[in-house]
């Protein structure tokens, strides 16, 4: 990856141990996604999952931390921040999660997400942000033309939790470095849907 972005222009190395903050997580739900499409798992323990790979997300520094609008710039408790950021993980994921079942409807609102994450990412700028969703995008892009009416193929619960969780932590991720109204806008705007 890193000769690629050279290669490209980019002068910058991508910090391994963030990287894998957010994917490790990703994985734990890209695997509860994939053991849920070949068994059923009741909603407490996908959600008793979920709620774990957010608090490892908040734990890797990924998370809420301020609330500019309502705290004027002072870090948040860990006591408020946490739950802020699992009840957000968990909105984000399993809105995804429902509305896989409409041909193009998944997949569609998430690209429309990952270019607007992407478009302040790359305004910000957040190099890590910007690769990964780069990455997410081709790979829905990818994915949608399959996914059209007549749809062939649809998400299941392994890639709308995998595509809603990675949605959910760029955007935190995406907005730390931001402004204060940026970092509002941008999970407002590309999840508003």
């Amino acid at each position: 990856v890193l000769v690629v972005l050279r290669w490209m222009g980019f002068p910058f190395a991508l910090p391994v141990m963030k990287t894998f903050g957010i994917l490790g997580p990703a994985l734990i739900i890209f695997f509860l996604g994939l053991y849920d499409d070949l068994h059923s798992i009741g909603p407490y323990r996908k959600f008793g999952v979920q709620a774990v790979a957010a608090i490892l997300l908040y734990l890797s520094g990924f998370g809420i931390h301020r609330l500019d609008l309502f705290s004027a710039g002072r870090i948040l408790q860990t006591a408020v921040g946490l739950p802020l950021t699992v009840l957000w993980v968990l909105l984000i994921t399993n809105a995804f999660n429902l509305i896989d079942g409409l041909d193009g409807l998944a997949a569609g609102s998430a690209l429309f997400s990952t270019i607007v994450v992407l478009a302040v990412s790359l305004l910000i700028p957040n190099p890590m942000v910007t690769c990964l969703t780069i990455v997410l995008a081709g790979a829905i892009l990818g994915f949608l033309r399959f996914n059209f009416h007549p749809a062939s193929i649809f998400l299941g619960d392994s890639g709308s939790l995998f595509i809603g969780f990675m949605l959910s932590a760029l955007a935190l991720a995406g907005s730390q470095k931001a402004p204060t109204m940026v970092a509002v806008a941008i999970p407002v705007v590309s999840f508003g849907l």
